[in-house]
């Protein structure tokens, strides 16, 4: 009778007992596996692998960790295993040396890659960093902001960009708490002409309810839906209860995490800031900013918005800090006109003289044709176009010229559209945004059936990503 020979334990290649799966949990601190694993994590593979568990169950631990932590695939853990593996064969001294601490505190700076930065608008917004927009009220802040996004869901550059080329459309997150989805954004980004199937705004209801800057359901949603842009207007509206704007310490770890999400995927991330009155002691711009000294510390790059100091009809946004190269120029911009803003380029004007111009209506009275364009796009209003008859009434009682009012036509870009044919033929002045169909539809209404108009297309059902349905794409 045979005896039963005792088991022996013989490692195998890349198992739990090999140098390529230890020095494997000591590499997965480094570089973007620091996202996967949480501490619990790290202690109980640990514990596995002092246990003797089977390779398998250790796959299939840290798969679990890892695509529990911030939804990464399972194919991409186990590529980045076999990563580490290879090393492991490559370099057996460089594995072993890990091993003195499975989370090094310290790095050679040999070690880190060299990159240039990069911007989703060079030099205004760079990619996986954030950005601090900041202004008065109803200066055009959100104007702003959308025409960022519309040109980022089109993947357009937009006009005051520096050189280089246009990047392919991107998913654009848009986080707003004063601005209705209905009656403004959506409406916004129609006139901008963004591509509302990229555009995704916050949830309503449960869905989307307490989101704050560093969220888990961010991490979460990327995997579904990666942003290009993330937005969020304004900061204080997605601190969350406990922490106070005023205080350092509670901003500082908030704004940390939201740059690590930024940097894991390579977005950009707006934060849309009000200021505070001028006051003894507080008169810079970057001062004015609303809260911690770490909202504007923490940012690489922050545009201040507000009025041309020799122009009261026109705002003005300045590159105020730009921590990766030199600032910038201030680019003038226009409210309305073809796609609800116009840029008109660079002006000679720092931060601190737009927000003093701002908070005084700008210097002396507007011209003549800063009027007409304000009256002009008062008659456009929301919908972005005007039956002509009404134009001309409007240059008549104010006394504008002829030649003035074609000016402003061709300076703000709106087209000429005849609907119908004579005698009942109706032309009206448009925005570039404004498609013929809708104006056609908008003149039949005016001839008294104006069901159609607002019946043709039903309330389509919310747009849930996932099972994590905080996003609503607005195109709904």
């Amino acid at each position: 009778m045979n005896k039963t020979q005792p088991e022996t334990h013989t490692p195998v290649p890349n198992g739990p007992h090999s140098p390529e799966f230890r020095d494997f949990l000591a590499l997965v601190s480094t570089a973007d596996a620091e996202t996967l694993l949480s501490d619990e994590a790290f202690a109980k593979l640990q514990f596995a692998v002092a246990a003797g568990c089977s390779e398998e169950d250790l796959c299939q631990m840290l798969e679990a960790a890892a695509v529990g932590r911030c939804g990464v695939p399972p194919a991409r853990v186990q590529a980045w295993y076999r990563g580490c593996c290879a090393h492991g064969r490559a370099d057996p001294q460089g594995f072993l040396h890990s091993m003195l601490d499975y989370r090094p505190l310290l790095r050679a700076v040999s070690s880190v890659e060299a990159r240039r930065a990069e911007y989703l608008c060079p030099p205004y917004l760079p990619k996986g960093m954030l950005t601090v927009l900041g202004g008065v009220s109803g200066v055009g802040k959100t104007w702003l902001a959308m025409a960022m996004a519309a040109a980022v869901s089109r993947g357009q550059a937009l006009p005051f960009a520096a050189e280089g080329p246009a990047g392919a459309p991107g998913n654009v997150w848009y986080f707003t708490q004063e601005n209705d989805p209905n009656a403004v954004v959506r409406p916004r980004l129609e006139r901008l002409g963004a591509d509302l199937d990229r555009v995704f705004v916050q949830s309503l209801g449960r869905a989307g309810a307490g989101l704050t800057l560093n969220d888990p359901r961010l991490e979460r949603q990327a995997a579904l839906c990666p942003p290009a842009l993330l937005v969020f207007d304004p900061i204080q509206s997605y601190l969350g209860p406990r922490v106070d704007m005023n205080r350092a310490n509670t901003v500082r770890p908030v704004l940390d995490a939201l740059a690590d999400f930024a940097k894991r995927h390579g977005c950009a991330v707006v934060l849309i800031s009000h200021m505070s009155k001028p006051g003894t002691g507080n008169v810079s711009a970057l001062d004015r900013l609303l809260g911690s000294s770490d909202f504007r510390n923490a940012a690489r790059s922050i545009l201040i918005v507000g009025r041309d100091p020799e122009d009261a009809g026109r705002a003005v946004f300045v590159h105020a800090k730009n921590s990766l190269g030199a600032p910038g120029p201030s680019q003038g911009f226009v409210i309305g006109g073809a796609g609800g803003i116009a840029f008109t380029g660079p002006v000679e004007a720092d931060a601190d003289a737009v927000l003093n111009a701002a908070g005084r209506g700008g210097r002396g009275r507007p011209t003549v044709m800063q009027e007409l364009y304000a009256d002009l796009q008062a008659l456009l209003g929301a919908k972005g176009f005007a039956r002509l008859e009404e134009i001309e009434a409007m240059r008549r009682q104010k006394g504008y010229g002829n030649g003035s009012l074609y000016r402003a036509k061709e300076e703000l870009g709106l087209r000429s559209v005849s609907v119908g044919r004579r005698p009942r033929r109706t032309t009206y002045w448009a925005c570039a945004a404004v498609g013929d169909a809708e104006l056609a539809r908008y003149a039949e209404a005016e001839d008294g059936d104006s069901q159609k108009v607002h019946s043709q297309k039903s309330p389509a059902p919310p747009l849930f990503l996932g099972n994590d349905p905080f996003l609503d794409a607005a195109s709904l």
